[in-house]
């Protein structure tokens, strides 16, 4: 059975793929290549989090999956703004909420 641990560095791991194959050339945006690295560098750290994280640390998990899912989120968001079904103001928006990291 996997782990929680297990789940986030494969969440992680996917979300490396969606950066790197999805949003890395798909930017239409002058300057929008500060958002990919932006994601880069808080995805690095969440995995980085993640590797120090003890596999019992039920609270560092939690706090880590929360942050990944927000990080998606925000990726999500900046993906479909590219298709069209978002603005980019909205996408900037939504990025700064309350709890954000």
């Amino acid at each position: 059975m996997r782990t929680l641990k297990d789940f986030l560095a494969q969440e992680c791991a996917n979300l490396e793929i969606v950066l790197d194959e999805t949003l890395r050339f798909k930017y239409g945006l002058r300057g929008s290549e500060e958002f990919f690295e932006e994601c880069r560098v808080r995805l690095t750290f969440l995995k980085t989090e993640l590797s120090n994280t003890s596999e019992t640390d039920t609270d560092g998990l939690q706090r880590i999956s929360f942050f990944l899912n927000q990080l998606a989120g925000l990726v999500s968001r900046i993906e479909r703004s590219s298709l069209g079904q978002y603005s980019w103001p909205f996408v900037l928006l939504s990025a700064h909420r309350p709890g954000d990291f």
